[in-house]
């Protein structure tokens, strides 16, 4: 998670609020790679720091939120 915290402040450049959101994303689907985009939002977690809404907010959309992940999944601690 190091090595995907630093691509996401050093190469994506996001702000402190998307990087928190990105790494619950990106932990969740570590832990459970079947989750579903729904599963996701109903997570009591992400509803306590904002749902859906915030993540339009903060990323301009759903999809480039969910891109961020199919791109970091690949990331190794070797990238860090």
């Amino acid at each position: 998670t190091q090595a995907v915290e630093h691509w996401a402040r050093q190469e994506k450049r996001l702000t402190e609020e998307q990087i928190e959101l990105f790494l619950m994303l990106y932990d969740f689907k570590q832990k459970n790679p079947d989750l579903t985009v729904e599963q996701l939002f109903n997570s009591q977690l992400l509803i306590y720091r904002g749902g859906l809404p915030r993540v339009k907010s903060l990323f301009g959309d759903l999809q480039k939120f969910l891109d961020l992940y199919e791109e970091a999944k690949t990331i190794t601690p070797l990238d860090a």
